[in-house]
């Protein structure tokens, strides 16, 4: 197909497969002055109706850029980047936007790996005013997690819609996730938030629970079992929430933030089980709770709930909109006696869809997160 052919092309077909055949024609092209202003001109207004989740590169296109003009064009008709290494992106990318004739582009939305201990450099990346409009940001790290810190407190990202974090270590460790008890997290645009793996420390539970999420619908947070689930209770943003996934991590390693000096203090040295049962019937109580629709108690290494537990679901207070139920069901229970209770239960008046498993809990996250954004997750760069 002639390299000229591709704007009339893109303007009548905008799809996945279009973009992909686009992008290998140009890499193709063997004449690279064809590749002019002239050129990009109508091409940028070809794609101007183009949802930018389709106007995709990936972090190898980066590097290869720098060396070859035909994909330093591409480059410079992306809207989204997937897959990127965040040593690429800080080293390469940032510093040569400008060369890259990309200092009027904004990218909305990107998907970050580090791949290895990269412990206090997301802030240098997240401060970049290059992420102005940013809405959807997912980043996957190896260790820390203090990219949770970075994107919530970034003054640069006024404009962050949904905020996914996923840590990959070995195993769950307790961690200040990047933040601080002086953290200020004011997101005004964020819909949604989502951190797994590495529950937030205890003691920091307070700095999400001040901060200013008016918009805020759906959240995914991992949390210790016991450790200040009635901080998020009582946030302003919590009885905003419709969607809501929570982790109750019971016995995780902590990660030098004074866990056990914490619980001690307040009391909720009781057995994991005990904390387990006194959280989920405080959220089924709590008054902020009665806008929820979707429910999943989850955890990364397995919970062990009591007949305290379902009790407290089964009597709720407040969950009578909740339409959607995930939970595991423990071998000391029986599940098909459990089911019928929930199903039959005055209290769940809306209760449509129950999901109950009796072996490996499941994730409900990555389901909802279709339907509540568009989605970014990449655990590995795209070769």
């Amino acid at each position: 197909m002639n390299i000229r052919d591709w704007p009339e092309r893109l303007s009548q077909d905008p799809r996945e497969e279009t973009w992909e055949a686009f992008k290998n024609g140009i890499l193709q092209c063997e004449d690279v002055n064809e590749l002019d202003d002239e050129l990009r001109a109508a091409l940028e207004k070809a794609l101007e109706p183009w949802p930018g989740q389709l106007r995709v590169g990936f972090g190898s296109d980066f590097g290869v850029a720098l060396k070859d003009p035909r994909a330093l064009f591409f480059v410079r008709l992306c809207h989204e980047f997937k897959g990127v290494n965040g040593h690429v992106f800080v080293d390469q990318f940032l510093p040569f936007h400008k060369q890259f004739g990309m200092e009027d582009r904004r990218v909305s939305n990107l998907a970050l790996y580090d791949g290895s201990d990269w412990f206090g450099e997301w802030n240098k990346l997240l401060g970049d005013s290059f992420l102005e409009e940013i809405t959807d940001l997912y980043a996957s790290q190896g260790f820390g997690g203090d990219a949770l810190g970075a994107a919530l407190c970034s003054p640069v990202l006024k404009n962050l819609k949904h905020f996914e974090l996923r840590v990959q270590g070995y195993e769950a460790y307790c961690d200040l996730l990047g933040l601080s008890l002086d953290a200020s997290i004011d997101k005004p645009e964020l819909r949604t938030l989502a951190f797994s793996y590495y529950p937030l420390t205890p003691s920091l539970v307070p700095a999400l629970g001040k901060a200013s999420l008016p918009k805020l619908e759906a959240a995914f947070l991992t949390l210790v079992a016991g450790g200040g689930l009635g901080e998020v209770l009582e946030a302003s943003w919590y009885s905003g929430l419709h969607t809501l996934q929570l982790s109750l991590e019971e016995d995780v390693e902590d990660n030098e933030t004074g866990l056990e000096e914490w619980m001690a203090e307040h009391g909720q040295i009781p057995e994991g089980t005990q904390r387990l049962d006194r959280d989920i019937e405080m959220l089924a109580n709590h008054p902020a709770s009665a806008g929820l629709k979707r429910l999943s108690i989850f955890s990364e290494e397995g919970i062990v709930l009591t007949e305290k537990t379902f009790n407290a679901l089964e009597n709720a207070q407040s969950l009578k909109a909740l339409e959607e139920l995930w939970i595991w069901v423990p071998a000391t229970l029986n599940l098909g006696t459990i089911q019928k209770r929930l199903e039959k239960s005055a209290a769940l008046p809306n209760l449509k869809t129950l999901h109950l498993f009796d072996k490996d809990p499941k994730n409900a996250w990555p389901d909802w997160g279709l339907e509540l954004y568009r989605h970014t997750t990449v655990d590995t760069p795209k070769k």
